[in-house]
């Protein structure tokens, strides 16, 4: 997708902002099933976003749009895979926000 920037610099762009802000809640937005990206690309993505100390996903499934490159890009991935990478994805995103909720209340009851 073009993407200008790397996993390692967007891990330790993360990495800073929770040293700097520790109780800060980081979002991150995720497309699946673009074209080209296999199962083997997607599980690279899902482990990653799970090692990431982040809060919780905002997850789109890839969609055609007329008048884009994309559009004519090889290699689409079918709509049960794109279908089920969302799901994966929507469910860790579930697990980040319970974990990330459950420290900010333990940070709390510990202050009292």
């Amino acid at each position: 997708m073009r993407r200008r920037y790397r996993r390692d610099l967007y891990a330790e762009r993360v990495k800073k902002i929770k040293n700097e802000m520790p109780h800060c809640c980081i979002g991150v937005d995720v497309i699946v099933g673009f074209p080209g990206e296999t199962e083997s690309d997607f599980l690279e993505t899902y482990n990653f976003l799970n090692e990431l100390d982040i809060s919780y996903l905002h997850v789109f499934t890839y969609s055609e749009r007329d008048n884009t490159e994309a559009v004519s890009f090889p290699d689409v991935v079918n709509f049960t895979d794109r279908k089920r990478r969302n799901k994966m994805l929507r469910i860790l995103s579930e697990k980040k926000r319970q974990q990330f909720y459950g420290r900010m209340l333990e940070n709390n009851l510990q202050s009292f």
